[in-house]
């Protein structure tokens, strides 16, 4: 597997082909540090990168961006997606995720969805047992990207856990220690 191009001859020196083409390399050169497998294809408007890790957990991270009305620069879609496969043992489940506009009746209704801070931009879901412990690390790992309001969502059930972000940086030292921390997790 690889990171190919699907770009026309003329868009080959653009600074989008090129900053697009460096983020993908970086990506992939992140991934093979872990021994990992990665595919993707980029343009000048479009990137769609994939990759799997096992360590020993396997992980899954896609990064995607593309350019609506490329040649206009109407608007721009742009996702980083961690998913990691682990059985955690405390039967964890939650979620953290953004408000809606009828959050504000769910929270009066559902004892189990709270504001994650006060005046938070993010609500917290918790679905069973005490996920305190649990819910501390990661929101530890991800306080920077909650605070830049760049995560959609974070979800944690018994056998996985999966992180998605709104952006088009890679964020690899936040990665890092999540991988590393989930590792230790039993």
């Amino acid at each position: 597997m690889s990171i190919k191009t699907n770009a026309p001859t003329e868009d080959l020196t653009t600074k989008y082909f090129l900053a697009n083409k460096e983020f993908c390399y970086d990506t992939e050169s992140f991934i093979k540090k872990f021994n990992g497998i990665s595919e993707g294809i980029y343009n000048a408007w479009y990137y769609h990168v994939k990759g799997e890790i096992n360590n020993p957990n396997n992980w899954k991270i896609t990064y995607k961006k593309e350019v609506i009305g490329a040649k206009y620069g109407v608007d721009t879609f742009k996702l980083a997606k961690w998913e990691c496969n682990k059985k955690f043992l405390s039967q964890s489940k939650f979620k953290i995720r953004r408000k809606t506009w009828l959050d504000f009746i769910k929270v009066k209704l559902d004892k189990n969805l709270n504001p994650l801070e006060k005046d938070s931009f993010y609500l917290i879901e918790t679905y069973e047992q005490d996920n305190s412990n649990l819910i501390m690390k990661i929101y530890k790992i991800l306080k920077d990207l909650l605070e830049r309001r760049e995560i959609y969502e974070i979800e944690v059930m018994p056998e996985y856990l999966k992180v998605e972000i709104i952006t088009d940086n890679q964020y690899f030292d936040i990665l890092n220690k999540l991988i590393r921390e989930i590792q230790k997790i039993n």
